[in-house]
């Protein structure tokens, strides 16, 4: 078992109840990125700070060692890049905080999937880390469309979302295991948001596979967004696929 032994006073919401009217403690979501600042590199802070601020959570294993699913869905998620902000804030000043803090930085809200997290941040991790260097989109971002049988207001959430350029791409990799139902269900967003003037790209699995893909979405989206990837100043190949290798890990690696 691990364990750190902290003296001095806490920053204010560093713990919270374990069961509610008991006397046992446990760090806060906030507080525990603060720690782990100490333990990972940059990426592996960015990647948890998404995780913590997304729609999902990792699966537990079951008795037999199997994930079944690899994540399940949450209504709410448990942090927000607002609060990661804001307890850094009132945390001493030392190199492992000044890192906690460029990752809080770079952080990623709202993800549905740990797929929809690894292809924001590839897209938008800086190029010193082996990401494109593109602008963050939103994630799950609403945006309302009409009914094309009744026309009420709809809301669709894209997946990836530049607003101001009107760019989204949806990821469709689990989807493609879900049945035609939602299949269609996707292809009907997909529909509606292109009649309004939104640019709809799709991405797959298969961006992954081949990073020559991904480097052609990342293109297409760096176009639409009216920037040009420089591609001299892109890291080679093998750091890429490192990156990919991080933010695709079942675990989060320490340093």
């Amino acid at each position: 078992m691990a364990f750190v032994v902290v003296t001095g006073t806490l920053p204010s919401g560093s713990l919270m109840r374990f069961v509610e009217g008991e006397d046992l403690f446990i760090t806060s979501p906030e507080h525990t990125f603060a720690m782990m600042a100490s333990k990972m590199d940059e990426v592996g802070l960015v990647r948890l700070g998404s995780e913590l601020c997304a729609a999902y959570r990792r699966a537990i294993p079951n008795a037999a060692g199997s994930e079944g699913s690899r994540f399940v869905s949450r209504p709410l998620s448990i942090a927000t890049k607002r609060s990661l902000a804001r307890h850094l804030s009132q945390c001493a000043d030392s190199a492992s905080i000044r890192r906690a803090k460029r990752a809080a930085a770079r952080v990623v809200e709202y993800s549905n999937s740990p797929m929809e997290t690894v292809l924001s941040l590839a897209l938008s991790l800086p190029i010193r880390l082996g990401g494109y260097g593109l602008p963050a989109p939103k994630l799950n971002y609403p945006i309302t469309t009409r009914s094309s049988m009744l026309g009420a207001p709809v809301t669709r959430f894209a997946d990836l979302c530049w607003p101001d350029q009107r760019l989204v791409v949806e990821y469709n990799g689990e989807r493609f295991h879900e049945g035609q139902e939602r299949v269609a269900k996707d292809s009907f967003r997909s529909n509606d948001l292109s009649e309004l003037g939104w640019t709809v790209l799709a991405a797959t699995r298969e961006h992954f596979v081949s990073l020559e893909r991904l480097d052609r979405l990342a293109e297409q989206i760096a176009h639409m967004l009216g920037m040009r990837l420089r591609w001299e100043r892109v890291k080679p190949l093998s750091v890429r696929r490192e990156l990919l290798g991080k933010l695709m890990s079942g675990e989060l690696s320490l340093a």
